[in-house]
């Protein structure tokens, strides 16, 4: 957990907030980027309940977090959707260095 909370201290100002910078997000965007580090693997129901937001915004956030390389869908259905944040699963694995 160590080695996780020091990546995230490292990255999380870094390029995806400045990819995010130049586009208009939702009020949820960020503070989700954040949350992604606790559960790297969400829906847009769930993301609706820890928020308290409209399912709109909640798959906004998605959307952007998705236009950006951070999120990717995993279910390949039109429903019932989940997604996946495959850079920081790759860090709690250990698959990536820094470097």
């Amino acid at each position: 957990m160590l080695y996780l909370s020091t990546f995230f201290e490292r990255h999380r100002d870094d390029d995806c907030r400045q990819r995010l910078a130049a586009r208009r997000i939702s009020k949820i965007t960020l503070p989700l980027q954040d949350a992604l580090f606790l559960n790297p693997v969400t829906t847009a129901p769930r993301i609706r309940d820890r928020f308290q937001v409209n399912f709109r915004t909640a798959q906004g956030a998605i959307d952007d977090l998705v236009g950006i390389g951070v999120l990717r869908e995993i279910t390949g259905q039109r429903r019932n959707r989940a997604w996946m944040a495959d850079g920081i699963l790759a860090v709690i694995s250990g698959t990536v260095s820094e470097g």
